[in-house]
C-alpha cells in the first residue's frame, strides 16, 4: 500500500513538472511573440500614431506593423491569421518577417500582396489562411490600399464623417492564382485611419451580442480631433464597457495612425 502511493505522488509530481514546464514555454513563447509587435511605433514626421495587440490566449494571431519606406512614404498592416493560439502565432511571425523582407525591393503594394500569398501557399501547413489590410501613405495624404478579405479600415475625417475603406479582395494563402488591386483615397491634415481585427466587432457581452460594426462606426464618429492615443483608449474602453466581464474568443488588435501633412 505504502509503495503504491508514493508511486502515485511520483507520478502527479512529475505530471505537476511537465504543466510547469509547458506553461513557462507558453510564457516565453509570448514574450517573444509580444517583442515581435513594435513596442514604440517608428516616428514618422507626417503622422502620429498608436496600436496595441490582446491575444484571447497567452499568445495569438494577430499583429500589425507601421513601417517607414523613405523620408516621404510609410507602410502600414494589420493582419489575422486563422486560428489562435501557439500555430498561428507563428504563422503571424513568419508573415511579418516576410512583409520586411518584401519591403527591401520596393515592390508595389498588389505585389507584396502576391508574393505573401505564394509564401503562404508554399510554406504554411495546414489550412492556414490569412486576412491583412496593407496601406502606403506618401506625405501628400495619398493612400494607397489594398484589402485581402479583412474589415474595412476605417477613415475618420477632420470633420467628423466616417468611411469604411471597403474595396475587398482574396485572402491570402488560398488561391494560388489570387489577384490584388489597390484603391486610394486622399487624406487631409487630422484624417485618421483605424485599422483592427475583428477580435474588436466580435466581441460578446454575457447574452451573447456581438459589439458589431455600428457601434463601433458610432465610437469613431465621435473621435475626429483627437490624439491618437485618446481615440484608441475609448474605443477600447467602448468595447469593455459592452462586454463587461465576458470572456472573448477572438484576438483584438487597433492600429490608428493620423494624418498631419
Amino acid at each position: 500500500m505504502i509503495v503504491a502511493v508514493q508511486i502515485e505522488n511520483s507520478r502527479l509530481h512529475r505530471s505537476e513538472l511537465e504543466k510547469q514546464r509547458l506553461l513557462d514555454e507558453l510564457e516565453r513563447a509570448r514574450v517573444i511573440q509580444q517583442s515581435l509587435l513594435p513596442g514604440i511605433l517608428p516616428h514618422i514626421p507626417f503622422v502620429d500614431s498608436t496600436a496595441s495587440s490582446q491575444p484571447c490566449y497567452n499568445i495569438g494571431g494577430d499583429f500589425y506593423d507601421l513601417l517607414p519606406m523613405d523620408e516621404t512614404s510609410c507602410m502600414m498592416i494589420m493582419a489575422d491569421v486563422c486560428g489562435k493560439g501557439p500555430s498561428a502565432a507563428l504563422q503571424a511571425a513568419m508573415v511579418q518577417g516576410a512583409v520586411q523582407a518584401i519591403l527591401q525591393t520596393h515592390p508595389p503594394l498588389p505585389s507584396l500582396l502576391q508574393r505573401i500569398n505564394d509564401c503562404l501557399l508554399h510554406r504554411s501547413s495546414g489550412n492556414r489562411f490569412l486576412t491583412a489590410f496593407t496601406a502606403f501613405l506618401d506625405r501628400s495624404g495619398l493612400l494607397t490600399y489594398v484589402n485581402a478579405g479583412h474589415p474595412p479600415a476605417l477613415c475618420i475625417r477632420a470633420s467628423g464623417y466616417v468611411e469604411e475603406l471597403r474595396e475587398n479582395a482574396s485572402l491570402l494563402g488560398i488561391f494560388p492564382q489570387a489577384q490584388f488591386s489597390s484603391a486610394t483615397t486622399l487624406l487631409n491634415s487630422g484624417d485618421i485611419i483605424v485599422l483592427y481585427t475583428d477580435g474588436i466587432t466580435d466581441a460578446e457581452n454575457d447574452r451573447g451580442e456581438a459589439y458589431g460594426v455600428p457601434r463601433l462606426l458610432n465610437c469613431a464618429a465621435n473621435q475626429h480631433g483627437r490624439a491618437c492615443e485618446e481615440i484608441k483608449r475609448n474605443i477600447l474602453a467602448a468595447v469593455a464597457d459592452f462586454c463587461g466581464k465576458a470572456r472573448q474568443a477572438d484576438d483584438s488588435s487597433i492600429l490608428i495612425v493620423k494624418f498631419s501633412g
